[in-house]
């Protein structure tokens, strides 16, 4: 009874939120492609907000296979990791093959209206269809964001990332239009 008591506000006031998606890419000369193969991505992205809307957590994962004639399939179709969205840390598509795994955990903090700050952990990895991967193999990045909204128009973000990898830090800046 003390245990429910003591629990009870918390589930009161925490909201989760999740989104999936599937998406699926065929190219065809039917389809007015030059190549011919399969695109498969699946994606989940979920938010918990915790009590007092100060804080909040988002967890994203992502898994992407290509299957077709894959020495006619252009390099750029590969499920790809690396760069400002999946990654951090590593130069844009650093890694690439036939199929795609990445998950990431980013803490949230709302500072005030127009600010918030987070601290963030990716992994992921390439490989072939065929091949077992531990989790060993698996690159970590980890960094902090910073934004700010301007005007209620733009987004002005900053971004310090490092991975396992490399010796220094790399920075992403960002201006987006607010939503």
């Amino acid at each position: 009874r003390a245990c429910y008591n003591l629990f009870k506000p918390l589930k009161q006031t925490t909201t989760y939120d999740g989104k999936g998606e599937y998406t699926l890419k065929i190219a065809s000369p039917t389809t007015g492609s030059d190549y011919t193969f399969n695109k498969h991505e699946l994606t989940f992205k979920g938010i918990i907000n915790f009590p007092g809307r100060k804080f909040f957590k988002v967890t994203r994962f992502k898994y992407e296979t290509i299957s077709g004639n894959y020495q006619q399939i252009p390099f750029y179709e590969y499920p790809a990791l690396g760069g400002k969205s999946s990654l951090r840390g590593l130069q844009e598509d650093r890694y690439a093959d036939r199929v795609s795994l990445f998950g990431s955990q980013e803490f949230y903090y709302q500072i005030s209206k127009n600010v918030r700050a987070s601290v963030f952990v990716d992994t992921g990895q390439v490989f072939l269809a065929n091949k077992f991967v531990t989790l060993y193999d698996y690159p970590c990045s980890w960094g902090g964001t910073f934004s700010h909204k301007i005007m209620g128009m733009f987004n002005l973000g900053f971004t310090l990332a490092n991975a396992n990898e490399r010796r220094s830090p790399i920075y992403y800046f960002s201006v987006a239009k607010a939503f």
